[in-house]
């Protein structure tokens, strides 16, 4: 009997192990792609930099044409985040690390409609709770946080246009296909709930500034969620398109709608929003039950939380993709007197 118990305890052993390193490995490859994310829109800007020094009307170009400027960095965008993410996908699959990205039609049509609105009723939260965050750290410490520049056009149509493709499109499948697809998909097996936490806190620091990563890791909860019960990315990008869409809509109309006309479609439009998900909150429950009986608890019971997380934040790419964020999100806070 103590030999049969010795020898299950060292296969327990070793099975944990073994699942400390694949859950390891997971963490090495999408931490290397968010450094490289991070690493290559430096990189770029700064082969930008020199190419406009030797073509002085691509500079003329760039910076006197909001449009050329917005379309230029969404593609940018596109490059540096789905691409690293692309080959992470690739290795881990090779690796039977990740199985194939869910691109297949929701299974149930009736949740995808319900949880649609619900969704974006979460993002509309998460923005809501970063600006009084925001207005709050402020008051009280006498700290700003600010956003990167934004150049958009959004007095023409050609300009809302390119910034609906830019800001809302490209970022709805990118981002999407990277932190609903390649992490929380790698990391299902180790619990659902633990997949969408750690997916959106990644999700959040990719943002790089303290206006978005709120609201980022907020909204990534509820992405995560989605594309859970559904079975499907298509969900999640549908709503992180309607997301970005919808703020692309408040820009361009800030700049034709008076300061009182603007802020009362702001409140019927989130009135009309919360109404509408509250409602379908209701259905969902009525036909499904308790939202978290549906999240599974993962193939892998023998890591506590503890191990798991620090299984994918505690390695080299990880520790310093987060440095590097921190440092860039530093960059956009300043006190009052700074």
């Amino acid at each position: 009997m103590f030999y049969q118990q010795n020898y299950d305890y060292q296969r327990f052993m070793a099975y944990k192990q073994s699942e400390k390193r694949r859950l390891s490995a997971i963490g090495r490859t999408c931490g290397m792609s968010v450094v490289a994310f991070s690493v290559s829109g430096v990189l770029i800007g700064f082969l930008l930099g020199l190419l406009f020094l030797r073509i002085k009307s691509l500079a003329r170009l760039y910076y006197g044409d909001p449009n050329f400027v917005t379309l230029l960095e969404g593609i940018l965008s596109l490059v540096t985040l789905f691409l690293p993410f692309l080959a992470a996908y690739s290795s881990l699959k090779k690796r039977r690390l990740l199985k194939e990205l869910p691109f297949a039609r929701p299974r149930d049509a009736k949740d995808f409609i319900l949880l649609i609105p619900i969704a974006f009723m979460i993002c509309i939260l998460g923005n809501m709770f970063t600006g009084a965050f925001s207005q709050a750290v402020n008051s009280l410490f006498g700290i700003e946080f600010i956003q990167p520049d934004d150049n958009s056009d959004y007095t023409t149509v050609t300009g809302a246009l390119i910034s609906l493709f830019s800001s809302a499109l490209i970022p709805a499948f990118s981002e999407e296909f990277a932190i609903r697809g390649v992490v929380l998909q790698s990391l299902r097996k180790y619990g659902d709930g633990y997949a969408i936490l750690m997916s959106s806190f990644v999700f959040a620091l990719m943002h790089g500034n303290m206006i978005q990563i709120p609201f980022a890791f907020i909204a990534g909860i509820g992405l995560g969620y989605i594309a859970i019960k559904t079975h499907s990315l298509w969900t999640g990008i549908l709503v992180h398109f309607l997301n970005n869409a919808f703020a692309v809509l408040l820009m361009c109309l800030s700049e034709r709608l008076s300061s009182g006309a603007y802020f009362l479609f702001v409140e019927v439009s989130y009135a009309v929003i919360f109404v509408i998900g509250v409602i379908c909150c209701v259905l969902f429950y009525l036909k499904n039950g308790n939202a978290l009986s549906h999240l599974s608890r993962g193939r892998v019971s023998c890591l506590g939380t503890n191990e798991k997380i620090t299984g994918f934040l505690g390695n080299m790419p990880m520790l310093c993709a987060m440095i590097i964020l921190l440092v860039r999100t530093a960059t956009y806070i300043k006190t009052i007197n700074g």
